[in-house]
């Protein structure tokens, strides 16, 4: 007689614990939607238009990236040889880069969809074009700066 409302107990608290473990990976998973990954803190807030102001001058740094992107369409290129686009980046611009990683920058171009991944290696994505197309034509970049 007494078995059956210790198993009853028994039930009820292991529900319960079912429950208080998915409450927390709901609150830990709003807490990392909320920090937003590495990638994405590294240009918080602007926008992902190339021609909106505050973007026109992050998106003019990306330019020799993706010339060298469009001209290895077809192929497509290993992540380690932007590094020294990366690192010309950082040099030339330091408050836009500080404190980033190479792969955060490889992230926030995945993230902002102008380059994807194929069989390990990068490509300009159809949204790189038309990014590098607008840039061209109201960022007034000069593409000899940092290639």
């Amino acid at each position: 007689m007494l078995l059956l409302p210790i198993a009853a107990l028994a039930m009820m608290a292991f529900f319960l614990v079912l429950l208080m473990l998915s409450v927390a990976v709901a609150c830990e998973e709003r807490e990392r939607r909320c920090l937003g990954s590495p990638a994405e803190r590294m240009f918080r807030g602007m926008s992902r238009n190339p021609l909106d102001e505050n973007a026109r001058l992050v998106w003019a740094t990306q330019v020799p990236v993706l010339e060298y992107l469009a001209t290895h369409y077809s192929s497509g290129l290993l992540p380690e040889s932007l590094r020294p686009y990366y690192k010309a980046m950082a040099r030339s611009y330091p408050a836009l880069y500080e404190g980033h990683r190479f792969e955060e920058w490889l992230e926030f171009l995945e993230n902002s969809r102008v380059v994807c991944y194929r069989q390990g290696r990068l490509q300009m994505a159809a949204h790189g074009q038309s990014v590098l197309d607008q840039c061209r034509s109201s960022c007034g970049h000069d593409s000899r700066r940092l290639g």
